[in-house]
């Protein structure tokens, strides 16, 4: 994720969210810096995503709008494919 086109998608209180794309590639990134459980709503249909893969299990969510729930745990990042 170090190179390529670099936009925020996500930034309320202890929650951050960016997208990278390099490529035909895009990742969304999103990190929880609060000490609790944090789910957020995320609106990738601006981005034309109505697919959405989380890397660390495979698992693929599709919206026809582009709007996703993610949960995020405390102190943690969470890595999809968009």
């Amino acid at each position: 994720f170090s190179t390529g086109e670099f936009e925020t998608v996500y930034k309320l209180g202890n929650i951050y969210g960016y997208l990278r794309s390099y490529n035909h590639e895009r990742y969304v990134i999103l990190s929880n810096f609060s000490d609790t459980f944090e789910r957020i709503r995320l609106d990738l249909g601006r981005f034309n995503a109505h697919s959405f893969t989380d890397i660390s299990n495979n698992q693929t969510f599709n919206s026809d709008t582009g709007i996703y729930f993610a949960d995020i745990p405390a102190h943690e990042n969470k890595i999809f494919r968009i």
